[in-house]
């Protein structure tokens, strides 16, 4: 834990070397940071079962003073938690606010009930309930004296009996990040799930603050750089808006979508076919509705360094989503689509792009510059001109007529104003040749029932007639050597 920023500039190494958790605390009142660590030590140093542990429902960090006496505070206890339920209330040192808990029913606790207990030395003060309702719970926090009075509000609660949390585990791509030398950012990860379950369309925001400094980034689940898999569960960014060289902490929230908010759950097995839950989208793969739920949780801390705020210090980002739409052979013309990238990473937007076509994977890759650039007298529909980040961009290009290939491969990087370019694209080919496809002599059909019965009756017919004339031969045979006997010569 980095307490502040005359704390050692060695623990963020410290913590890498040994494997270690790293937080940073800047003393602020509007930082829950301190709690969060708190809370991710306390689980890493559990003995007991991992079901067992507390999961953050909630938590908040509030400032009472003269125009602001009163703070509402509403949150919702899903069902799959409810047992040990804590409410926790860390005051500043002399504060004196009064607190009040409503549950579902509207059944209000304050310091007479028995669930309340107060830390004098510390200034905390705890509501413990053995079990509580599922629904919708607030809690006001009401100023009651003359000085401000800061607040942090952490709601803990553990798993049901005989039930699957939810669960949000929150980490980074490092704990630090240097301006000057990188080009790939930092990136945030929450994976949402229930179990093995992954939970999708959720809503996933982190917030990176230090004293004067908050940024508020969402994090996505769609597939686009930096996020690898489209609802999978695992929601990421890159986490941009430095403004200066410095430690900051993270919090990450989920909430529910109403309407929107679904689980991915395995369902009944097709014979013969693998069941799987992960990137796989048919059967017999099923979605259902999530009940409303919140969570609360703290990656690690950040060193910031190398940052200049004259210079552009990161490369656009890089089109992972190359695709051909359409192909016409007759009009030798192809239809290419794209998410357009970033200026920095995915924010902002680029100066230009270049699109080059090939006739192999390995020129474009090697030799990026030297393959053919579309130009815009190439273009039959749509243009080049960059659009903002994450905008959906076409056109239409025709083929180059004096190439004697008929397989084509395209690539595309993006360069920003500072002339810093991006990685390159995935890449997409074409052939216009005609496919063979050889051809095989049709087996012959197979007879009908009523073919086979007229057979069989022929044959049947044919053995009687064989049978009758065998008969006739071996009478005719008897009956003369029965009159020779009778006459002898």
């Amino acid at each position: 834990m980095a307490y502040s920023d005359a704390a050692a500039e060695v623990l963020q190494r410290l913590s890498t070397v040994t494997g270690g958790q790293y937080s940073f605390f800047d003393e602020s009142s509007g930082s829950t940071a301190l709690a969060g660590a708190a809370e991710r030590l306390l689980k890493d140093i559990n003995l007991c079962d991992e079901d067992d542990d507390d999961i953050e429902i909630d938590r908040g960090a509030f400032v009472l003073t003269s125009t602001k006496t009163t703070i509402i505070r509403i949150l919702v206890i899903d069902s799959t938690v409810g047992n040990n339920t804590r409410f926790i209330f860390t005051l500043s040192q002399g504060a004196e606010t009064e607190i009040k808990i409503g549950d579902p029913s509207g059944v209000v606790y304050n310091s007479n009930s028995n669930e309340y207990s107060n830390d004098e030395t510390l200034n905390i003060k705890r509501f413990l309930f053995p079990l509580v309702k599922t629904g919708t719970w607030t809690y006001t926090l009401e100023r009651n004296s003359n000085t401000n009075e800061s607040i942090t509000a952490v709601v803990t609660s553990r798993p049901r009996v005989g039930t699957l949390p939810f669960k949000v585990d929150t980490w980074t791509s490092s704990k630090t990040y240097d301006y000057s030398g990188g080009r790939s950012g930092v990136v945030a990860y929450a994976y949402v799930h229930q179990g093995y379950a992954p939970i999708v369309n959720a809503s996933v925001e982190v917030e990176v603050s230090r004293p004067g400094d908050t940024l508020n980034i969402t994090l996505q689940d769609n597939g686009l750089l930096p996020d690898n898999t489209a609802n999978d569960g695992v929601y990421s960014n890159y986490l941009l808006g430095f403004k200066s060289n410095s430690r900051y902490s993270m919090d990450v929230r989920v909430e529910s979508v109403e309407g929107e908010t679904v689980i991915i759950k395995a369902g009944n097995a097709l014979p013969s076919r693998t069941l799987s839950v992960f990137q796989n989208t048919t059967p017999p793969v099923r979605y259902e509705k999530v009940e409303a739920f919140s969570r609360t949780a703290s990656p690690d801390a950040i060193d910031i360094s190398g940052y200049n705020p004259t210079a552009d210090q990161l490369d656009p980002g890089r089109v992972t989503d190359l695709d051909i739409t359409i192909q016409n052979k007759l009009s030798q013309t192809v239809t290419l689509s794209w998410t357009a990238p970033g200026d920095d990473l995915n924010v902002g937007k680029v100066a230009k792009y270049e699109l080059r076509v090939a006739v192999t994977f390995a020129s474009l890759r090697v030799n990026f510059t030297q393959a053919a650039m579309v130009k815009n007298e190439d273009l039959v529909t749509g243009n080049m001109d960059p659009l903002p980040a994450g905008s959906q961009q076409m056109v239409t290009i025709r083929l180059p007529s004096n190439w004697s290939s008929a397989f084509y491969v395209f690539g595309l990087k993006a360069f920003d104003e500072a002339s810093r370019q991006s990685e390159l694209s995935n890449l997409r080919s074409i052939t216009l040749q005609p496919l063979t496809i050889p051809q095989q002599n049709p087996a012959p059909e197979p007879a009908s029932s009523a073919t086979n019965f007229l057979i069989w009756v022929g044959v049947g017919l044919g053995a009687a007639v064989a049978l009758a004339v065998v008969l006739v031969v071996i009478i005719c045979i008897c009956t003369r050597k029965s009159k020779t006997k009778e006459n002898p010569i």
